[in-house]
């Protein structure tokens, strides 16, 4: 019972001491130690603020610390931290005053990274003099000099900062990317030698960063030259928060990276699988729905700040590529890569081409066919220049019916096809942050014909170019090509795009265009063609797909219409009976202005010379459905015998029924036109005459009806 007595007054007395100590011993004597140990070790300045000894945590507890930054990046220090605890050996520092670190927590830190125009780090420098350190040698008597020795002595059992708070930037922009959570775990840190490491933080916007391998030992020349050998995930990275896209033009991009790196001697070798999802890289267009993946090697001089990028593959689905080249780092990341890939499925790539501001009509598929792309990628990473040829080949667009998305032209043949072949495309392209140009595009489609020509994507998803369409296949006796030029604008990125193009052509050939003058709203009779001729157009077609607007003038010349008897069809009174024209009626001279909408087709001003019947001038309309509705007025010189005189005849009366006012006389015979275009209806207005022969007579004699 004594001998417990004893040992528990021991043990209270044991207790009673450490509970004296940290009165007995004031943390504050051993801060110049602490700081001159720590910025010898660092190589920089180190502040550390108010100290407190913990007995039962065997350490030593600062308020502040401070670590001064390399001079030549600026005055502000590296880092900073509100308390830091630093393990301490207790024994040796009560009775001997001998401070041996076990271990270092530093709590909430915050650092600055700093990168200059050269690619040098504000961190290369720690461990060695802040201007010029000299490595560690060990002299030819095997015993290192006192400081030295302090440095290359010093063991870390544990090193830790915790949730820390890492800002990166340049020299030359006060802009800094910040990560939140930063968590460094390292054990047995010693600058002579390697000793393991475990970094993680939160990336903006979301995403994870880890690195786990072994560090050292300590280049105290340039400490970004230590050996590293370790594995690094980042997970959803975005690449503008990063600055390696231009975020103010909306640009993005997400980074899955999975890598190998093993640095020494001053050159790092990566190998590893990079993922950039909702890929975004010209301004107006929409992140990409497929991933590109790239499997990769790199070799990375670390004093000049340059690498080289070996031959990777880039996949976009099962469409891959090879990628190689060199890029630069320094004040932005300098690419300069070249991509070649040969007979990629089409389809696997039409996801991505929203990410260069392409974008297909809605429904659209880009189906079977392949790809072939030789590509330059110049320049900084933010503005970088995508430049070269890219052609698809044996290509199909499926799913969408052009006809009823455009109903103003619906009945052109071709629209109402929902599979569209595309034998050929190709084109030279130059792809920048705030657009895209084509030059030398060439495009053959087997149904419609072949564009030749350029064109350029601004931000605004507005397509503005200018081509020449050769139409081939335009009839069934496979004749010569018609070329129309074709310019403007096309407003993409949405269901109902805005269009404001120009169409021309100039003696274009008739027989060449048979299946095809049903896009300006020409439809003719039952059994009827038309036969040798040209046509000259100038139209303008403005407004959405889903309401546009054509308009403008045609002129057709030399032309026959067989297999329509058209003086026949002249109905309303015998005598005009005279006039004969058989199943063949040959058209010197036609001129209209159009106006085609959703509500049909307007014609106005229209003239047209028939050597077997005279002039014809007048207007009308072309309903949705194909129904007439045309007042015309002929100048009767076809007519022959009483035929000829009854045209006479009612020419006098049609053109006496006026007032005298200008612009009445030799009006000829009024006809009326209506039925369908495949069944028109032509009937001489006698009725209207004649109500308008009584209204003059009335009007004479002062009587209104």
């Amino acid at each position: 019972m004594s001998k417990l007595r004893v040992i528990l007054v021991i043990i209270g007395i044991f207790l009673l001491a450490l509970a004296l100590v940290p009165f007995l011993v004031h943390g504050n004597q051993f801060r110049p130690s602490l700081e001159e140990k720590a910025s010898v070790a660092l190589g920089r300045k180190v502040t550390l603020g108010n100290l407190k000894l913990s007995v039962f945590s065997r350490s030593l507890a600062a308020e502040d610390l401070s670590i001064g930054d390399d001079p030549k990046f600026g005055p502000s220090p590296f880092l900073t931290a509100k308390s830091i605890k630093i393990g301490v050996e207790l024994l040796p520092l009560i009775f001997s005053k001998t401070i041996n670190v076990t271990g270092i927590a530093i709590q909430n830190p915050q650092v600055i990274l700093i990168r200059s125009a050269t690619g040098q780090w504000n961190y290369s420098s720690l461990g060695g003099s802040p201007d010029k350190a000299d490595p560690i040698q060990v002299p030819a008597s095997g015993k290192l000099s006192n400081s030295s020795s302090s440095t290359a002595n010093l063991l870390i059992k544990r090193l830790e900062l915790k949730d820390g708070e890492l800002n990166i930037g340049s020299t030359n922009s006060q802009k800094r990317t910040t990560y939140d959570h930063v968590n460094v775990l390292a054990s047995d840190v010693s600058v002579i030698s390697r000793f393991p490491v475990v970094v993680a933080a939160d990336l903006p916007d979301g995403g994870k960063f880890k690195l786990k391998g072994d560090v050292g030992p300590v280049d105290r020349t340039n400490s970004s030259l230590t050996p590293v050998s370790a594995k690094l995930n980042v997970s959803s990275l975005n690449l503008a928060s990063t600055g390696f896209l231009d975020p103010s033009l909306g640009l993005e991009g997400f980074l899955d990276l999975d890598e190998t790196l093993d640095a020494q001697n001053g050159e790092a070798e990566t190998r590893g699988s990079a993922r950039l999802s909702k890929a975004l890289l010209i301004a107006g267009g929409t992140p990409a729905t497929e991933p590109v993946v790239v499997d990769f090697s790199t070799k990375y001089d670390l004093r000049k700040n340059t690498g080289v990028l070996n031959v990777s593959t880039l996949k976009i689905g099962d469409a891959a590529a090879h990628l190689n080249g060199t890029y630069q780092v320094g004040e932005d990341t300098v690419l300069n890569f070249k991509l070649d890939g040969e007979n990629m499925p089409a389809k696997d790539l039409e996801s991505f081409l929203p990410a260069f501001g392409i974008h297909l009509p809605k429904g659209v598929k880009l189906q079977g066919g392949t790809l072939n792309a030789n590509l330059d990628f110049t320049g900084p990473t933010n503005k970088l220049v995508i430049a070269g040829a890219v052609g698809i080949f044996g290509g199909r667009l499926s799913g969408f019916d052009f006809g009823s998305k455009m109903s103003a032209i619906s009945s052109l043949p071709g629209t109402a096809v929902k599979e569209l072949q595309i034998e050929r495309l190709e084109t030279h392209v130059r792809m920048v942050p705030d657009g895209l140009k084509a030059d030398h595009f060439i495009v053959v489609i087997p149904l419609l014909g072949s564009l030749v020509g350029g064109g350029s994507i601004d931000p605004r998803s507005n397509l503005d170019f200018k081509v020449t369409a050769t139409l081939t296949n335009t009839s069934p006796t496979d004749g010569n090509p018609v070329s129309i030029d074709l310019s403007g604008t096309y407003q993409m990125g949405n269901e109902n795009p805005l269009l404001n193009l120009k169409i021309t052509g100039q003696k274009l050939p008739i027989d060449e265009l048979q299946t095809r003058m049903t896009a300006a709203g020409i439809k003719l009779p039952h059994g009827a063609v038309l036969k040798g001729g040209t046509l000259d157009v100038a139209l303008m077609i403005s407004g959405t797909v889903k309401n546009l607007t054509v308009t403008g003038p045609i002129e057709v010349n030399n032309i026959r219409e067989i297999g329509f008897d058209l003086g026949s069809r002249i109905r309303g009174v015998a005598a005009l009976s005279g006039i004969k024209t058989g199943d063949t009626a040959t058209i010197a001279n036609l001129q209209a202005t159009l106006q085609i909408t959703n509500d049909g087709t307007h014609v106005d001003e229209l003239y047209a010379r028939i050597p077997a019947i005279g002039v014809i001038t007048g207007s009308g309309t072309v309903s949705p459905k194909s129904d007439l509705d045309f007042a015309l007025n002929v100048k009767v010189t076809g007519a022959q015998g009483i035929g000829k005189i009854g045209a006479g005849l009612l020419t006098k009366l049609n053109d006496s029924t006026g007032s005298g006012e200008s612009g009445t006389e030799g009006q000829g015979v009024p006809m009326l036109v209506t039925g369908t275009t495949t069944d028109p209806i032509i009937t001489a207005d006698v009725h209207g005459i004649f109500d308008r022969r009584r209204k003059a007579i009335l009007d004479r004699f002062g009587k209104k009806k």
